[in-house]
């Protein structure tokens, strides 16, 4: 066919072979589709409930889906699953509000109901609010700060003892004999 032609409807059987530019308002393809460049697309690509968008090879790459009930990204293949991020790394719920975030080489931060409530500090974490904890290990001769710091509880497993310090000064001292010294440094 050379020309024009214009058709209510056109049923093809066999290979259709178009070189340049063709338009097609709708295109509804029974079977699969092999593209051997690339897509390009100006609106949206719509799958149905369980139609799966996969990377690399099915069972063995990145499949992205819903199942009418949850949305699923999942790699199902061999190596890490890596999320890179030129600026901030933001999980968040579907209204916008922040549940993770990852800033690069500065903090991860978790929030509870948009509130930031634990976040990772050059110097260890940043806790706003209470800790529950089943237990807790403090390193040697390190302390357990309330306020402003010159109030903490210092622990030291190579001396044996456990000091209670306030506004700096020590206030009590249980040894290894279980003595309590009261105002002694």
């Amino acid at each position: 066919l050379t020309g024009t032609a214009v058709v209510a409807s056109l049923d093809i059987s066999g290979d259709i072979d178009v070189d340049g530019t063709t338009n097609l308002d709708v295109v509804d393809i029974d079977g699969a589709v092999d593209f051997a460049s690339t897509t390009a697309h100006a609106g949206n690509a719509t799958f149905a409930d369980n139609a799966k968008a996969i990377f690399g090879t099915s069972g063995d790459g990145l499949e992205i889906y819903h199942d009418s009930n949850n949305s699923y990204i999942k790699d199902s293949g061999t190596g890490d699953l890596i999320i890179q991020a030129s600026d901030d790394l933001k999980l968040q719920t579907a209204s916008g509000t922040n549940m993770a975030v990852f800033t690069e080489n500065t903090y991860a931060r978790l929030f509870y109901n948009g509130t930031a409530r634990f976040e990772t500090t050059n110097t260890g974490i940043a806790v706003t609010g209470s800790v529950t904890a089943t237990s807790a290990n403090i390193s040697d001769d390190n302390n357990y700060s309330f306020g402003d710091g010159t109030t903490y509880i210092q622990g030291s497993g190579s001396a044996d003892r456990l000091k209670f310090i306030t506004a700096g000064q020590e206030a009590i001292r249980i040894d290894s004999s279980q003595n309590v010294g009261i105002g002694t440094d």
